[in-house]
């Protein structure tokens, strides 16, 4: 089983890049929080439109739990999320390397894109419009997390902007 992680934060693109590389790699795309949301509809908190996540730790172990099921299926999937989640007061936290180890990840792949660009698509998408420093700050601790885990569970890192030119790159690496 492989599989393959995207992160980065909401509005850096990852539902439409996984959507495109699961269409080139012909294998599934999947993405945490609709999985999270599958096994229990309470899991994962939006009622104030800011992607606050109630209790982190039973979220991942419904996700480890759900991917090893869609796993089980596949030879490989596509799993978009983050590395570092907003906690219900509006910080965000890094993810243990303990989840990704359990959830077999082989290979990552880190979107980034300029804050104000997400702050735009965020406010196009969801008619809010977020802080850009803390959207920042946030993506800077999704990348410095997102490197570490790689480090830390031994699989690549892949750096990209989510434009087609990425795309392409990676299609041939993964």
């Amino acid at each position: 089983m492989a599989v393959i992680f995207v992160c980065g934060v909401h509005g850096a693109g990852k539902t439409t890049f996984c959507q495109k590389l699961a269409k080139g790699l012909n294998v599934p795309h999947f993405s945490a929080s609709a999985l999270i949301k599958e096994k229990s509809a309470q899991a994962i908190s939006d009622e104030a439109g800011d992607k606050r996540v109630k209790n982190i730790d039973d979220n991942q172990t419904l996700l480890i739990a759900a991917v090893r099921e869609k796993a089980a299926l596949h030879d490989k999937i596509i799993l978009d999320g983050h590395t570092t989640i907003i906690d219900k007061s509006g910080c965000y936290q890094r993810l243990p390397e303990t989840v990704f180890r359990d959830l077999g990840i082989t290979a990552m792949v880190l979107l980034e894109v300029p804050a104000p660009e997400i702050v735009r698509r965020l406010s196009l998408r969801d008619g809010t419009a977020p802080n850009a420093n803390f959207i920042a700050a946030h993506q800077t601790a999704e990348k410095e997390h997102a490197r570490h885990l790689a480090d830390a569970i031994k699989v690549q890192l892949y750096n990209l902007d989510g434009s087609k030119e990425g795309l392409l790159d990676i299609l041939g690496k993964l």
